[in-house]
């Protein structure tokens, strides 16, 4: 399952404006733990569509946003129930 997911984030990513695959990346973080994926696709969104030279944080913005929230979605995922 998580690796269909990965696909589809993936294509997400390649074929789609930033308003349809950055929820959905957002989303992967939130229900697979530790979604490190999410990172590396995050960094594939800067290297692609980013601008160039703008200072170390600025250069990989998508990767850092997607950093951040794996390690806030890993202590609050704990307490998130999926079923009912």
């Amino acid at each position: 399952m998580r690796s269909l997911a990965t696909l589809f984030c993936f294509l997400l990513v390649l074929l789609t404006p930033y308003w349809m695959y950055f929820p959905a990346i957002i989303l992967c973080i939130i229900l697979f733990p530790l979604y490190g994926e999410g990172i590396i696709l995050g960094l594939l969104i800067d290297v692609l569509y980013g601008r160039p030279h703008l200072g170390l944080v600025l250069d990989f913005p998508f990767g850092m946003i997607a950093g951040v929230c794996v390690l806030l979605a890993a202590p609050i995922r704990e307490h998130l129930r999926f079923n009912a």
